[in-house]
């Protein structure tokens, strides 16, 4: 006579916790070294834990009359490249290309560099225009005017568009596809830079008392992988 053996009992409801526990804490320990990362040649940024409850927030962005470039000063504004009298666009440039090298006319010559917002390869004269090199406002100009910005003197805002904490070289192409938007409403395509990229911005929020929205805080939040609804 043949006999069915009895089912296995069902694993005790603690044993399914336990498993689901160890494969969560395994997710976080798997992304913990990614969402820390720092693009090639970049400096690590102050943590958003820190910078975000200093930072002011609005319900949303209000767009605020007036908005013109040159209301934080006709172009990139002077900066020294070793002896040379060239722009912080020059500046930005040799400190952020490989193997930089800088004319007497403050033209920069220098090797292929690694997009941090895409990671992809970019050049100082690609054929590919999308792959041009350009300097980026990580707190876009007309941003901070609806943020802030309006509301300081001529002086404060050339500072703010020539500081190199709110400075980044990337691709054209990304910066366009960026354009003046904030965290809610763009993050880098590479998405193990966007912790970074958002801990960045925060500290230039926080450093110039411009406002972000709450949608802002909260992608930035989970970029970083801080909880969306802690107080801060």
């Amino acid at each position: 006579m043949t006999t069915t053996p009895a089912p296995a009992p069902p694993p005790p409801p603690w044993t399914i916790r336990t498993l689901v526990l160890a494969t969560l804490l395994l997710g976080m320990y798997t992304l913990a070294p990614t969402v820390g990362r720092v693009p090639p040649g970049q400096m690590p940024p102050p943590r958003l834990a820190d910078t975000l409850p200093l930072i002011p927030r609005t319900d949303s962005r209000v767009t605020v009359p007036g908005y013109q470039r040159d209301q934080f000063g006709a172009g990139w504004g002077p900066a020294h490249v070793g002896p040379l009298a060239c722009t912080t666009h020059d500046l930005m440039l040799a400190l952020s290309l490989p193997g930089a090298t800088v004319a007497p006319d403050c033209t920069v010559a220098a090797s292929p560099g690694q997009d941090p917002y895409s990671g992809s390869v970019m050049a100082l004269h690609p054929s590919d225009r999308d792959h041009r090199i350009e300097v980026d406002h990580i707190y876009p100009l007309s941003a901070a005017w609806d943020m802030g910005a309006a509301e300081w003197d001529r002086d404060t805002r050339i500072r703010f568009a020539n500081d190199p904490a709110n400075l980044v070289v990337v691709s054209a192409r990304e910066n366009r596809r960026k354009s003046d938007s904030l965290p809610s409403g763009w993050l880098p395509g590479d998405r193990w830079s966007r912790c970074w990229y958002v801990r960045r911005l925060a500290a230039v929020a926080r450093d110039y008392h411009l406002r972000l929205t709450l949608a802002d805080v909260a992608t930035m939040r989970r970029q970083c992988l801080l909880a969306v609804h802690a107080p801060h």
